[in-house]
């Protein structure tokens, strides 16, 4: 059968039959179903879902959840991927869990490997952000995958067993940072971005949880990621 392009992201594949136009169902659900179950109700109340990471972004977001700021989420998650260095999940431990159920907030922990693989390389390819010497000298980066297949992929599925149907989710970004905001590709979720909407810088999360007399996150990235500095890199040996 001849190859041809996905209608939803335009891949080149070859269909299984004549009728296929999609690559994948996940293609196809991108869409389809969920855009046109969404359209009823895009304008309506969702409950609310946070993504936190644990570093100074979603530790502000914590703050502002305890202080009566920003009302309590219904779904509230972390992903534990696997790499991600002690000092992360001492403070999850001992500052964001026992001080999020004092609000009435359950802040679960998902584990990657509970819903798919955390291999460094899948199919000859590398999962994290890695970086290589070119013949004549130069740096290429290879395409990242572990933040969507580690992270977000089991959020959802989590989700779903959680019986969600259609989110405003959360997600932790800086004022300063207003370049990394994006839409959803998945009608069922709606991104919101709450301290972008504050206008609340980092150095406004570091003096927030300072003032609320919380200690002040490590760095959050999974220990291997190559996205560090030679200090970044000394601070994680002597700290971890």
């Amino acid at each position: 059968m001849d190859e041809v392009s996905c209608r939803g992201c335009g891949t080149i594949f070859t269909p299984s039959r004549k009728e296929t136009v999609y690559c994948s169902r996940d293609c196809s659900n991108k869409t389809t179903g969920p855009k046109l179950s969404a359209k009823t109700h895009a304008n309506e109340a969702r409950p609310v879902a946070w993504a936190c990471g644990a570093g100074v972004d979603s530790t502000a977001i914590a703050v502002l959840i305890c202080q009566g700021q920003l009302p309590p989420p219904k779904y509230a998650w972390i992903v534990d991927v696997g790499y991600e260095p002690r000092t992360t999940w001492r403070y999850v431990a001992d500052v964001l869990q026992p001080k999020l159920a004092n609000v009435g907030v359950m802040l679960h922990i998902l584990k990657t490997t509970d819903y798919t693989q955390n291999d460094l390389v899948r199919d000859g390819h590398a999962t994290i952000p890695a970086y290589r010497r070119k013949e004549d000298g130069s740096i290429q980066k290879f395409h990242t995958h572990c933040s969507n297949g580690w992270k977000a992929r089991v959020a959802e599925r989590w989700l779903r067993q959680q019986g969600a149907r259609a989110i405003e989710q959360w997600v932790g970004i800086a004022a300063e940072e207003v370049k990394r905001i994006r839409k959803s590709e998945k009608a069922w979720i709606r991104l919101r971005y709450p301290l972008v909407e504050r206008g609340m810088t980092r150095s406004d999360c570091i003096y927030l949880i300072g003032q609320a007399g919380w200690p002040l996150p490590e760095r959050t990235s999974c220990y291997l990621c190559p996205h560090r500095s030679l200090g970044d890199w000394r601070r994680l040996a002597a700290r971890n």
